[in-house]
């Protein structure tokens, strides 16, 4: 039954690839190792950049339609005329 649930046991001096799988993960200096362009290169773009600008905009778009629904229920401009 044990040899059905976990194989065989390991041996001494058999490679098992527990200290490669130990260590911590690399992608981190890999990815620092390539080359990404600086943004102010034309035809290059900066995405993270785009994406907080599109962040920040979208914000900014919400905080305008809240303030207006704020006015138009406190009784400001417009409405329904009595």
């Amino acid at each position: 039954m044990r040899l059905e649930l976990f194989g065989r046991p390991v041996r001494a001096g058999e490679r098992t690839g527990r200290r490669a799988l130990a260590r911590p993960l690399q992608g981190p200096v890999l990815a620092d190792w390539y080359f990404t362009p600086p943004p102010e290169l034309p035809g290059f773009h900066n995405e993270e950049r785009e994406y907080k600008l599109s962040k920040e905009l979208n914000r900014r778009q919400k905080k305008d339609k809240e303030g207006a629904e704020e006015a138009a229920a406190a009784g400001g401009k417009g409405g329904k005329k009595k």
